[in-house]
């Protein structure tokens, strides 16, 4: 077990973002997450990464993290992407992963190794010179990754990464979040609303809604489960099985 989080809870004002959440993530799989608008995904990777303070426990490694901020966390091991690309634009594709390297080292040395070797990793070598804001979508989404990897990290948090791609750099994307895990033995964390993205990816599916979970298990039978499919899935998606 490597993340473990328990009544995990964080309200705005009289909202419940994330209610009483209890779930593990085991070390080196990959762990997904759906649910409807508004169910608590993103505010979950928050609270875990450290952008929210809430109340309950997180312990990741064998640490607690619960009252640490993103760049401690960031050093004991977590990294994470976001669904809209979040890059310094004025600058090229390496100068961002290395200033990613720089904010994921604690002692504040950067490993040339390490940023050329995430870079090959990720098929940038002819983009790594290319100002962020001139990048494709999905390069802008690359960089993010290899940003990430550049942390050393033992676990990558993907928010909803195939958002806006064609099917064809969909299927990029999962073949390298595949040979992320097994190659290079990351834990993999994703949000995703495409449910065969999380079926054929994840070993298992955690299901929230209205910040409490709702089902979790291997994403076949999450996916057959009679109240994922009455308050997500739809009767549609059923019958398409």
């Amino acid at each position: 077990m490597l993340l473990y989080c328990k009544d995990l809870t964080k309200k705005f004002g009289e909202i419940t973002a994330v209610n009483r959440l209890s779930f593990d993530v085991k070390a080196q799989e990959i762990f997904g997450i759906a649910g409807p608008n508004g169910a608590g995904k993103t505010t979950l990777y928050n609270l875990i990464t450290g952008v929210y303070k809430g109340i309950g426990e997180i312990n990741f490694d064998g640490s607690e993290i619960n009252n640490l901020d993103p760049h401690r966390i960031c050093h004991k091991g977590i990294a994470r992407t976001f669904q809209i690309p979040q890059l310094a634009t004025s600058l090229s594709a390496y100068h961002n992963i290395k200033i990613a390297a720089h904010f994921g080292n604690e002692k504040n040395r950067v490993d040339k190794k390490v940023i050329d070797d995430v870079i090959a990793f990720n098929g940038l070598r002819d983009k790594q010179g290319i100002v962020a804001d001139k990048l494709s979508l999905i390069d802008k989404k690359l960089t993010m990754v290899a940003a990430a990897m550049a942390t050393q990290p033992k676990m990558l948090m993907f928010d909803e990464p195939m958002a806006g791609l064609s099917p064809l750099e969909i299927r990029h994307l999962m073949d390298l979040f595949k040979k992320i895990n097994e190659e290079r033995g990351l834990t993999i964390v994703i949000i995703e609303h495409f449910m065969k993205v999380l079926t054929e990816l994840a070993d298992r599916l955690m299901i929230l809604e209205n910040g409490a979970k709702l089902c979790i298990g291997p994403p076949l039978e999450v996916t057959q489960d009679k109240r994922v499919i009455e308050s997500y899935l739809g009767n549609c998606y059923a019958e398409s099985k």
